[in-house]
């Protein structure tokens, strides 16, 4: 069963109790509101965070308020300033009649106190005062057994409250009913995970699990309060004991569902839970790693898709002009880039919209978040193996991955082994290579299928560098390697995207540099060019790669220094060096 939003609707499996929802899409600037009737009282859910929907919502509370007994509780399932802002700060909404707040114990505390991290207030940048909280719910005494007590508030009257436990194997869920004043009851289950004072609550068929359902997300998981284990202890609670054929279940964000959706979302959840790593908090300083992480990756995007989009409209019009009319037809629609640069300008629309002050920060890194996926959806990688360079590829590709573990506080190490650097610096910078040699093309001519396959990757080969002029120079103890701790394929395509900024900035050749000594390995590279544009650094995305690999950027192409320097660790001291040279 869903909840029609915005209506007054009766709550099965109650005498007398009312529901008018705010359904809202997911967004980490408001939350979902749910108001409950029930004989006096007035019960608002999570008021939320939105001007326009509270609004609303208080017109909702005016329209039913028809005198001093009418009692209006804003209940926080947690206290995350996207679902209590406006419940902490809206002093219109205390002249409709009394009001107080409520909220567990723990996070009534930091309420109180007017606590910025553990609300979230510091990471969507919103000023945060101290509230009053009149109800604390289950406090300390009230886990301690199945106990009653009252509350008495001036100018409220008297609540009562009954505490319940249920204990399965080593886990025990902690409950507390309310009596309202129909007859009728409200329960509150603490069921943290998501944030250390969340609540599930229960009146009839209605169950409000918070944000519960999206507590693995990227972006998160890891805010203030999360726990993994804790998680996983209260989604087994609710399935076991909150769970009933026909609940209706209420998440923070988005639309209701029913036992079915919720059943799913409990496998679906213990499954991302278990093969999630350990996760660091997300705070205001991993936020702004990961704004500026995601702007990198957007950068990236709009370099890198448009060079595989000419690659393959320049290998479409290779093939035709030798009257190979059939694979380039089947090429010509294996990319679409045009759905890729919509994303992309999607991106750019809403970023405007940043640099204008009507979007935040953590909308900015969800934003990248939800742009790379629906790239990842319509991006034939597979497809395009036998066609577009593999280092390519695997830049798009795992730039991803790369961007979700920033968000989750896991920076990627890669596989970091000893490199023989020089090898892997001629291989790269002074490689031409056809894709296919002579050889196998004649090889191949004798099978008509075979002989096509093999001159489509020709045709499809991209040789780097091919028009810089390079010369390498090295200097270490004769006839030994120079050694580097690195991940050797992400080091492989950190070189392509250097090469890549060569063309960028117009270089006519490149000076590389190799010296070691006890403290590490040193490479420079000075790219020259009568018309060199210096002024371009290098890529933030390129700079993070080379880190990922096991190399540090000490300097980027910037005025009087115009080199790039990078450094790395070595598996083993080296001995007195010697100098070698060496030219493509």
């Amino acid at each position: 069963m869903q909840l029609e939003n915005e209506v007054w609707q009766p709550i099965p499996k109650t005498r007398s109790a009312w529901v008018y929802p705010f359904i809202r899409k997911p967004s980490i600037t408001g939350s979902n509101t749910y108001i409950i009737r029930s004989g006096r009282h007035l019960l608002v859910i999570d008021p939320g965070a939105d001007p326009a929907q509270m609004e609303k919502v208080r017109e909702v509370l005016a329209g039913e308020v028809s005198g001093p007994d009418h009692r209006i509780i804003l209940i926080a399932g947690h206290i995350h300033v996207d679902h209590m802002y406006f419940g902490l700060v809206d002093r219109q909404l205390r002249r409709i009649g009394s009001t107080i707040i409520a909220a567990e114990d723990w996070g009534a505390i930091q309420l109180e106190a007017g606590d910025t991290h553990w609300t979230g207030a510091d990471i969507v940048g919103l000023p945060q005062s101290p509230a009053t909280v009149a109800l604390h719910l289950l406090t300390p005494e009230d886990k301690a057994g199945e106990i009653e007590r009252s509350v008495v508030i001036e100018g409220f009257g008297e609540i009562l409250f009954r505490s319940h436990q249920i204990t399965t194997g080593d886990r025990v869920l902690y409950g507390q009913s309310m009596h309202l004043t129909d007859g009728d009851q409200i329960e509150f289950w603490y069921t943290p995970g998501h944030s250390h004072e969340s609540l599930s609550i229960k009146i009839g068929s209605l169950l409000h699990v918070g944000d519960i359902p999206f507590a693995t997300n990227p972006g998160i998981a890891g805010r203030a309060g999360w726990n993994k284990d804790d998680l996983l202890d209260s989604l087994y609670n609710i399935r076991d004991h909150l769970l009933t054929e026909e609940v209706i279940c209420c998440p923070g964000h988005g639309r209701t569902f029913d036992y079915a959706g919720a059943m799913a979302m409990v496998t679906r959840m213990e499954k991302d839970i278990r093969e999630m790593p350990d996760i660091s908090e997300y705070d205001v300083k991993r936020l702004n790693l990961s704004l500026w992480h995601g702007l990198d990756l957007i950068d990236e995007a709009h370099r890198l898709f448009p060079v595989i989009a000419g690659r393959m409209m320049a290998l479409c019009f290779h093939l035709d002009h030798i009257g190979m009319e059939e694979e380039a037809a089947e090429l010509c629609i294996i990319f679409e880039d045009e759905s890729i640069d919509q994303l992309l300008l999607d991106f750019n629309n809403f970023y405007t919209e940043y640099k204008a002050g009507t979007k935040i920060k953590p909308e900015v890194v969800l934003k990248v978040l939800q742009i790379f996926e629906k790239i990842q959806k319509v991006f034939p990688a597979e497809a395009l193996e036998t066609v577009i360079d593999n280092s390519l590829l695997r830049r798009v590709t795992r730039s991803l991955s790369d961007f979700l573990s920033t968000i989750q506080g896991v920076i990627p190490e890669g596989t970091h082994e000893p490199v023989d650097l020089i090898p892997l610096i001629q291989e790269v910078f002074c490689g031409e290579g056809s894709g296919v040699t002579d050889e196998e093309l004649i090889q191949a001519a004798d099978d008509e299928q075979t002989y096509r396959q093999a001159m489509v990757k020709r045709l499809a080969h991209h040789p780097y560098a091919h028009h810089l002029a390079i010369h390498i120079s090295v200097s270490s103890d004769e006839g030994e390697p120079v050694r580097v701790m690195a991940d050797r394929l992400r080091l492989y395509d950190s070189f392509i995207a250097l090469l890549e900024h060569g063309e960028r900035i117009n270089a006519e050749s490149l000076e590389i540099s190799v010296s070691s000594d006890e403290n590490g390995v040193e490479m420079i590279l000075t790219p020259a060019g009568t018309t060199l544009a210096s002024e371009l650094p290098l890529p933030g995305s390129t700079i993070r790669e080379i880190a990922y690999a096991g190399g540090e950027v000490r300097s980027m192409m910037e005025p009087g220094k115009e080199d790039i320097r990078i450094v790395f660790s070595k598996p083993d001291a080296l001995r007195p060096r010697s100098t070698l040279q060496s030219a493509c």
